[in-house]
């Protein structure tokens, strides 16, 4: 069951741009209650956030590997929607 989980949390982390950029007002909070713990804001600006487990070993690891976490300079990802499907 944790390996599951995992799995579904990394195809999340995988397509996180695509699902806010076309989520609804609901399905936007949702995700963000999903990946985040935590949000630090002073005046108004964001200056760091917590990331719930598993996200925040995802990102973890990918920066410890030299993975690119943002999808790179063309913004471009493997969309595999199959995942995010069974996880919702």
């Amino acid at each position: 069951m944790v390996r599951a989980d995992f799995e579904i949390a990394l195809g999340l982390a995988t397509q996180l741009d695509f699902l806010f950029e076309k989520g609804n007002y609901d399905e936007k909070r949702l995700l963000c209650e999903t990946v985040l713990k935590r949000v630090y804001v002073k005046e108004g600006k964001i200056t760091g956030a917590e990331l719930n487990a598993p996200f925040a070993l995802i990102t973890q690891n990918a920066a410890s590997s030299g993975a690119v976490t943002n999808g790179g300079p063309f913004w471009t990802r493997t969309r595999d929607l199959s995942l995010i499907r069974t996880a919702l």
